[in-house]
């Protein structure tokens, strides 16, 4: 995890560690690598519910790695822009979520 420590030392970290993160956190990347990376410690941060996170250890973050948590949507990468679409398409996913 290359880009880890630096992560550390950000304002979104922090709030992440002190329950403040908000509801929904777009990221985007030129480096596919390095955003499936973040993404993923991002994520096993913010759900993990043990002592040191992310822990990889707690039923969370099991979920996580296994890409099995409901609370989590990868929105699969079309091309290199974000079109209008692809935008009300995961606000409707996201509120279809919300009221089941």
């Amino acid at each position: 995890m290359h880009n880890i420590q630096k992560f550390k030392s950000m304002p979104l970290y922090q709030d992440i560690i002190n329950n403040r993160a908000m509801h929904s956190i777009m990221l985007i990347s030129t480096d596919q690598d390095v955003l499936d990376e973040f993404t993923r410690y991002i994520c096993t941060t913010m759900f993990c519910t043990g002592a040191d996170k992310p822990c990889n250890e707690c039923a969370n973050c099991k979920k996580i790695e296994h890409n099995n948590c409901v609370d989590i949507l990868e929105y699969p990468r079309r091309d290199n822009v974000i079109k209008r679409d692809d935008l009300e398409e995961i606000v409707s996913i996201v509120s279809f979520f919300s009221i089941i």
